[in-house]
């Protein structure tokens, strides 16, 4: 008799961004995408305006957090995410800041602490980036980062932002 196996489900945070073309429109799509390639949306935030992190020239960002919940192995769900972005069009360069149609980051795999050459999670700059961590706070704000030990309100608390992201709706 064939031994059973079980794949265990992980819950993952993606964040996402769009400062190009129709953004609310390339959201939609990579969020559609994401629950057909990838698996369960749980939670989505509210969409939020912030100024480009990184280069002043770049256009603003509409912002999100997502989560997930899937059956697929990290790499797996990075290479989807790399497929989707490509799908809507992302063309990305090898260096730098750029604007985007789309731009999808795994942020946290529940506490899993991955360091690899394609995939840092949780993702390496995170809590210093208030566009992820603001709607973050909308979906997660007690979960406490694997490695610096910190809520997410905490993390929130801990910037030093001159502007924060505004509030824009909610899908």
């Amino acid at each position: 008799m064939a031994k059973k196996v079980y794949k265990r489900v992980k819950n993952y945070v993606l964040s996402m961004g769009s400062n190009l073309g129709d953004k609310k429109k390339n959201m939609e799509r990579a969020i559609q995408l994401l629950e057909e390639q990838i698996g369960s949306i749980q939670q989505v935030s509210s969409v939020y305006l912030t100024k480009a992190w990184g280069d002043e020239s770049l256009n603003d960002f509409y912002n999100l957090v997502l989560t997930i919940k899937t059956e697929f192995e990290p790499e797996k769900v990075m290479d989807t995410l790399l497929a989707i972005e490509q799908k809507i069009g992302r063309k990305r360069m090898t260096t730098g800041y750029e604007n985007r149609l789309i731009d999808l980051d795994v942020i946290y795999i529940e506490d899993i602490i991955l360091n690899g050459e394609r995939l840092q999670v949780p993702h390496p700059r995170m809590h210093e980036r208030a566009f992820v961590l603001v709607p973050l706070m909308e979906v997660l704000p007690h979960f406490e980062h694997p490695i610096l030990k910190q809520s997410t309100i905490e993390l929130v608390e801990n910037l030093e932002i001159n502007q924060m992201p505004k509030q824009l709706f909610k899908f």
